[in-house]
């Protein structure tokens, strides 16, 4: 539930964002996006047939609020229902930002995927948030590669929430990065007890701060926006070989990029783990946060190590999290006089919205 202290410190933050009293359900529920077709078709499974919201190649930015995404959360009986429900959500989660789009549609690519999500969604009408995280997080049960917290809470969330029975628990809520740095929290490894505290402490905020109002104005007031990364337009390297004009998120990142990083899998060139491999880009890392660049010794399979981590960690952070230093390990890649073929950063040109 929180300790008094907790509660305390939170609903300061939470006054001081909103000094003219508290959201209501009505601002939650209206909160959209315009998000892109266009980039979902393209990332789209082969063997999956279309959802009709992608079968209008005319609707180029529609925009979706979480109402629609209740409303399509009414009715899922059926692997082609699921899909659908993921669609809505991951659209209304991503926007049109092309990265994005493409780290959460590989969710779609996974062995047994959509048996694993009819299976969640089941686990969380049965009435226990917690248990739905919990088998969306271990390896035994639900978890789907590329399917982290940050995604998979709005998942619990959108599945369940207009119609919960909140007697019984506390209703689901998103937990995201921009979440936990409003509570002050980590920004990644949430463990299910950890989701089931921040549940509590949600309900026991909305008693003190907005009572009569759902849980889920403290979710979105939490939520409420800081400002991430800092953007770049394209890099040229010192010969000229390559100009990369790749259409980046906010933090300086662009799909093809996280795609190519992705393809080398360091746990098997350079560490078995994540920890392993943390503490073998130890004194690069120091070396960046010391002096703001790449240090001169780093070679290629390094490099190309630090860009794997970075976008791991950037996914279970649930994004936003890349910036300088993605920056100065693609920078240090393009301009390396070793780097050649699949080891340099891809070139594309932008992608439409």
């Amino acid at each position: 539930m929180g300790t008094e202290a907790q509660v305390s410190d939170v609903i300061e933050l939470l006054e001081g964002k909103f000094p003219g009293g508290a959201p209501t359900d009505e601002d939650v529920r209206r909160q959209g996006f315009h998000w892109s077709p266009a980039q979902w078709r393209k990332r789209w499974p082969s063997e999956l047939a279309l959802p009709e919201q992608l079968r209008d190649e005319a609707l180029t930015r529609p925009y979706i609020t979480r109402q629609d995404v209740f409303d399509r959360a009414r009715r899922v009986e059926t692997p082609s229902d699921a899909v659908e429900l993921f669609l809505l959500m991951a659209a209304w989660g991503t926007g049109t930002k092309a990265r994005s789009i493409a780290r959460v549609a590989l969710v779609l690519h996974q062995d047994r995927a959509l048996e694993k999500l009819l299976s969640s969604h089941q686990a969380v009408l049965e009435g226990d948030a917690v248990e739905a995280y919990r088998r969306l997080y271990s390896r035994d049960h639900d978890r789907i590669k590329h399917f982290g917290p940050a995604f998979f809470t709005k998942w619990i969330y959108f599945c369940s929430y207009d119609t919960w029975d909140s007697r019984l628990a506390p209703p689901p809520l998103i937990l995201d990065k921009r979440v936990a740095e409003s509570l002050d929290w980590p920004t990644h490894g949430w463990s299910a007890d950890t989701y089931g505290e921040y549940l509590n402490l949600a309900t026991t905020v909305r008693d003190a701060w907005a009572p009569g109002e759902p849980t889920h104005v403290i979710e979105y007031a939490l939520f409420q926006p800081q400002k991430i990364g800092t953007p770049i337009r394209a890099t040229t390297d010192r010969s000229s070989r390559r100009t990369t004009t790749l259409e980046r998120d906010e933090d300086g990142a662009a799909p093809e990029e996280i795609e190519w990083a992705l393809a080398y899998n360091a746990y098997e060139r350079l560490a078995k783990s994540p920890n392993d491999l943390g503490r073998l880009l130890e004194p690069a890392r120091d070396g960046f946060l010391t002096t703001g660049c790449v240090p001169e010794w780093c070679g290629v399979d390094l490099l190309r190590g630090w860009a794997f981590y970075l976008v791991r960690e950037d996914y279970f952070s649930g994004g936003g999290t890349l910036g300088r230093e993605w920056q100065a390990v693609m920078t240090s890649l393009i301009n390396h006089p070793a780097g050649r073929g699949e080891d340099l950063p891809p070139r594309a040109g932008p992608h439409s919205d």
